[in-house]
């Protein structure tokens, strides 16, 4: 597994450790989220910290949240993580982007608050992943802040 290390810390990113049976079975039964495009189910967990899992069929609608970070492993597939810093002005969002990271199956990271991202597929098939956040990053009137897609 590579960790990747978006901010330069020393270690910035964990497997979270779901047995691949499991969720492949939640995945079975997860709900369309048409807000961001992609499929997920809950895997474990409560309000303060779920994992889920999610089929991405193209790329995550692009998104921030003001507290708390968020914990993501590839478990199927590959693609390309868009991320950058968001500040906010006058109560308008503008992202500071980085460098698009290339993911891949076994990689793991975590985004933290504040900062803008956006997963895209590569390839043919659904990009596959778990996700670790409170329950108020799924919520759009809590902490989902849905932003213009990231530049290609």
């Amino acid at each position: 597994m590579r960790i990747i290390d978006l901010l330069k810390l020393e270690k910035f990113g964990n497997n979270l450790s779901i047995a691949e049976a499991e969720w492949k079975r939640a995945l079975a039964f997860a709900e369309p989220d048409p807000v961001v495009g992609i499929r997920h189910a809950v895997v474990s967990g409560d309000e303060h910290y779920r994992i889920h899992v999610a089929a991405i069929p193209n790329q995550v609608g692009c998104h921030f949240h003001k507290v708390g970070n968020e914990d993501y492993e590839i478990v199927e597939g590959n693609g390309i993580l868009y991320w950058g810093i968001v500040t906010i002005d006058n109560g308008k969002f503008t992202v500071n982007w980085e460098e698009p990271v290339n993911v891949n199956c076994g990689d793991s990271f975590v985004i933290p608050e504040g900062y803008a991202h956006q997963l895209c597929k590569l390839g043919d098939s659904d990009l596959t992943i778990l996700f670790g956040c409170p329950d108020t990053h799924i919520d759009d009137s809590a902490d989902r802040f849905i932003l213009p897609d990231a530049p290609r």
